[in-house]
């Protein structure tokens, strides 16, 4: 028997946090990935590093991991992960989306959060010269950015490993038995694991890892599309939103730009697979060229999809299991897990290890909310 203090599973961004801060603190830790580390949503989105338009349950733990993590990416893992640190910008067109957004940012301030700011048409427009004239406004974060989601997802993987976690790839789970006095067996397709803690970090697979604990949340299961571009003249500096629409858009040193946001295709839970729907990414490209005539007329070069999980309320879980004090979840990020990973993966460690926690407000997040 293979024997650990911790069993992590799933070896995405949000698995390797946790490992990595579960070594850090001296446990002996596994991972066990399915497939391999990165290989789903925490490789395959869009990379955006942003508090901007965050559910408001999850601002302080984007703040928390923005502050102490993104903005020391370089010495936190000893690898920028092409974090480019710059203003992420959610324009408003028309009066109704200027109303909602201006009342947006008084409720993020009335927070005690100060990083969202509304910026009228005419500060808009001294930023971005070739915006649309019906943009009426937009929230503002300097301070949010982007990065490149699988580098930085195997620069975590390769910290966890030098802190001393055990990362064991292609290795599905098959079955979990054990209490919390006798410890968990975690039987694999290849071998047997056990340990006195398992945390639940299996993305959209996580629903049904919750359920060997008796752990039930209303759940489901999506593919958000992104594309890459024809290289057009550098116009963009920063990453873009669309209030009221579905859209995120960013341009890179190459000239070509990435535009996705949340519009969905099919998938395989089965066999991995993804499709990519070519109407949804055609209104993807409409919503960009809305903002910016110049790009009506772009080309789409590729587009791909990652298969994530959604919880009803699209805030994750991030709690104790109901049933076992052993055990925990991590998961259902719902489509915008990517910044906060670090930061959770160091409350995850806490809430374990009976530390006090770094952000106050976790109750929002437990796996029996839905009750």
């Amino acid at each position: 028997m293979n024997t650990y203090d911790a069993i992590v599973i799933g070896g995405g961004i949000h698995g390797c946090s946790v490992a990595y801060n579960l070594a850090d603190n001296n446990l002996k830790v596994l991972i066990l990935e399915k497939d391999y580390c990165a290989r789903h949503a925490s490789g395959v989105n869009a990379g955006g590093v942003r508090r901007l338009g965050r559910d408001l349950r999850e601002i302080e733990l984007a703040d928390f991991s923005m502050r102490e993590y993104w903005h020391k990416i370089d010495t936190f893992l000893d690898d920028d992960c092409e974090f480019v640190k710059t203003s992420q910008i959610k324009i408003a067109m028309g009066e109704e989306a200027m109303e909602f957004s201006k009342k947006r940012v008084k409720q993020v301030q009335d927070m005690g959060f100060e990083h969202e700011q509304w910026i009228d048409r005419d500060a808009l427009k001294s930023i971005l010269p070739d915006i649309s004239n019906q943009a009426v406004g937009a929230i503002l974060v300097d301070g949010d950015g982007h990065a490149n989601p699988f580098k930085t997802t195997i620069a975590l993987k390769q910290k966890a490993i030098k802190y001393g976690v055990d990362v064991k790839e292609c290795e599905k789970v098959l079955d979990i038995k054990g209490d919390d006095v006798l410890s968990w067996d975690v039987k694999t397709d290849k071998n047997t694991y056990r340990a006195k803690y398992i945390i639940n970090c299996s993305g959209a697979w996580g629903d049904k890892i919750a359920g060997y604990f008796g752990d039930i949340i209303p759940f489901s299961v999506s593919c958000s599309l992104l594309s890459i571009t024809s290289k057009v003249d550098i116009f963009l500096n920063h990453v873009i939103g669309f209030q009221g629409r579905t859209l995120s858009l960013k341009q890179f040193k190459n000239g070509s730009l990435m535009i996705g946001g949340g519009f969905k295709g099919s998938y395989n839970l089965d066999t991995n697979k993804t499709g990519v729907d070519f109407t949804q990414i055609a209104q993807n490209v409409s919503n960009a060229s809305e903002l910016f005539e110049k790009l009506r007329d772009v080309r789409i070069v590729r587009s791909w999809g990652g298969i994530e999980g959604q919880c009803q309320d699209k805030i994750p879980t991030i709690s104790q299991s109901t049933k076992y004090e052993t055990v925990f979840h991590n998961f259902g990020y719902s489509s915008h897990g990517f910044e906060p990973a670090f930061g959770s993966g160091k409350i995850v460690s806490q809430m374990l290890l009976g530390q006090k926690l770094s952000i106050s407000n976790i109750d929002e997040f437990r796996v029996d909310r839905f009750k």
